[in-house]
């Protein structure tokens, strides 16, 4: 559905700063793609992109076996862009903004009507609001910008970080939204600083940095790759445990860190090669064996520290 070959973007003439560098992945028909990356990782550039705002300096992109460059035109009535930051100042009202994109995107009359009445139902926006958009709240804003993008019912959705900097009541509640659209068949694409969000989300997840991307991994396989970082933690839920308790555990083969805090102390591993077993065997040689031990689950964010140290 879309496919991504070796795209790259560099800005300036005199002194061109890559911005995007030899990106490449696929999306399936239905199934979401993450791109995760801090700020400047190339995400909204590699978004532009996509969604036909900005050409590549190098390399193609096709959505539904149109190319972004060629065949702009087809490939925007397959589309629906959510951008990361839009200006409200200029509407009077959200339903001004919605009216003004439904006519963009060709709808008219009561097919205008009907459409913005489904999305603001479906998003939770008051329909006949006189406020501007540019007095709503972060995450209200983020569902009239979400509703923009709806409203041609495209096959593709482009977000750019649709929920950085809105409250957890709003994140909760645009998350089952993204979700639903996903089990509609909805493909999609969305570029995240947040771990927990691609995790959720994505079947497959990209990781930038500093415009360089990882290989493409299926989000479940990405997990597994953490051992390679060794940024699995082992908690044991004691404090003051003894010098020799934490030298031996320091001692150990596969123990990349040993550091106590005021409530647990944490143990960072290889977790091919350390687990609890072993380290409640080693306490208990110390003297310690009853403090209580237990693996934190491995996450995502385990594995973007360790690529984000090391370089993609």
């Amino acid at each position: 559905m879309i496919e991504v070959e070796g795209l790259s973007k560099t800005f300036g003439w005199r002194k061109p700063v890559t911005a995007v560098d030899d990106i490449s992945f696929r999306v399936e028909r239905g199934a979401m793609h993450g791109l995760l990356g801090l700020v400047n990782a190339g995400k909204t550039t590699t978004m532009r992109m996509l969604a036909t705002a900005l050409k590549p300096t190098a390399g193609t992109v096709s959505i539904d076996g149109f190319d972004t460059v060629g065949q702009t035109r087809e490939v925007r009535k397959k589309i629906g862009y959510m951008p990361e930051t839009t200006d409200f100042a200029r509407w009077s009202s959200g339903p001004d903004y919605l009216r003004f994109w439904a006519r963009i995107t060709g709808l008219s009359g009561s097919g205008e009507k009907a459409r913005i009445a489904e999305l603001t139902e479906f998003l939770g926006i008051a329909e006949d609001s006189e406020e501007s958009p540019a007095t709503y709240t972060a995450g209200h804003q983020k569902m009239l910008v979400l509703a923009q993008a709806l409203l041609a019912d495209p096959e593709v959705l482009l977000l750019d970080e649709p929920l950085t900097g809105i409250s957890g009541e709003d994140r909760a509640f645009l998350l089952g939204k993204l979700e639903e659209l996903k089990r509609r068949g909805k493909t999609m694409v969305m570029a995240s600083p947040q771990l927990s969000e691609v995790q959720d989300l994505s079947d497959q997840v990209t990781i930038l940095v500093e415009g360089r991307a990882t290989d493409p991994f299926p989000t479940a396989d990405l997990l597994r790759q953490v051992g390679e970082g060794k940024h699995a933690r082992i908690f044991v839920k004691a404090v003051n445990l003894s010098a020799g308790a934490l030298t031996a555990l320091k001692g150990l083969k596969g123990v990349v860190e040993v550091k106590p805090t005021s409530t647990v102390t944490v143990i960072y591993v290889d977790p091919g090669r350390v687990n609890v077993g072993l380290v409640r065997d080693t306490l208990d040689a110390e003297g310690e064996g009853t403090a209580p031990v237990e693996a934190a689950e491995i996450t995502l964010g385990d594995v973007f520290r360790a690529i984000v140290k090391e370089g993609a």
